[in-house]
């Protein structure tokens, strides 16, 4: 349930911010455009990280509230999960930005790829550590395919600045 919500913060952020992504792309202003990136990618770190601290500090005795059972032995997978959703929130994001530029074939392709490496890692490790191992293979699973829309983000990114090079070459 925490997890579930630090992604919808994330949602109310980059909602808003769509427009002006597109236009930054529609222009190609590239410069904007990274600031843009950036900023918002702080604000889920800080986000994260003010969520992160308050699940370790109050997650735990609220849920045992809500649900009415003892929970305080999950407080290390809890924290992994929250880690995690911090992760899926940037990942989340990234996607967003690959979208408004286009590029979706290929994060089909990782989305695939990482969910087949997934579910063998989540096999192996829920079966040795039950709920510390789930907790750990969505980890893994989350950083796995932020850093792999990272790097294809980054790529494209390059990709463009050399087009737009090219461009100004044949130009001038």
């Amino acid at each position: 349930m925490p997890a579930t919500v630090m992604g919808l913060l994330c949602q109310f952020i980059i909602q808003p911010i769509l427009n002006k992504l597109a236009e930054c792309m529609e222009i190609r202003n590239e410069n904007e455009l990274k600031m843009l990136i950036f900023k918002i990618l702080k604000i889920i770190i800080g986000l994260g990280v003010t969520a992160i601290i308050i699940a370790y500090f109050c997650g735990i005795p609220v849920l045992k509230i809500v649900y009415g059972i003892e929970l305080t032995e999950y407080l290390l997978p809890f924290i992994i999960i929250m880690i995690g959703a911090v992760l899926y929130s940037i990942e989340l994001f990234l996607s967003t930005v690959l979208i408004a530029m286009r590029k979706t074939f290929l994060q089909a392709i990782l989305y695939l790829l990482v969910s087949v490496i997934s579910t063998v890692i989540a096999y192996v490790l829920v079966e040795r550590y039950s709920i510390l191992g789930a907790s750990i293979g969505y980890f893994i699973t989350m950083l796995i395919i932020t850093i792999a829309l990272f790097i294809y983000l980054i790529i494209c990114f390059y990709r463009e600045l050399k087009k737009n090079d090219n461009k100004k070459i044949l130009k001038g």
